[in-house]
């Protein structure tokens, strides 16, 4: 058993391991947008009455196109390009 009480374990046996790869490669190549977007939205007005630049960087993020992960049995989600298509499919 791991030193989180099994959590790696029980992943390990419901994504293969060519989907860990996948995923590790979706973290590094997403690090620099999100951080860029997230530089991007703390520095925006958001307090009440000013909130309409955040709210436009949050509209234009989440309609940008996703990077597309493997589903468990390690295809490639056809769902759609956004995340909310993403969730639908995965």
């Amino acid at each position: 058993m791991s030193e989180h009480g099994g959590q790696a374990d029980r992943a390990s046996s419901v994504f293969p391991a060519p989907a860990w790869a996948a995923v590790d490669a979706a973290i590094t190549d997403g690090a620099e947008p999100a951080f860029s977007f997230l530089e991007r939205l703390v520095a925006a007005p958001s307090t009440v009455g000013h909130e309409q630049e955040a709210q436009e960087l949050v509209a234009a993020e989440l309609a940008r196109p996703w990077r597309r992960l493997p589903t468990r049995d390690g295809a490639t989600c056809s769902g759609g390009s956004t995340r909310a298509a993403h969730r639908r499919c995965c």
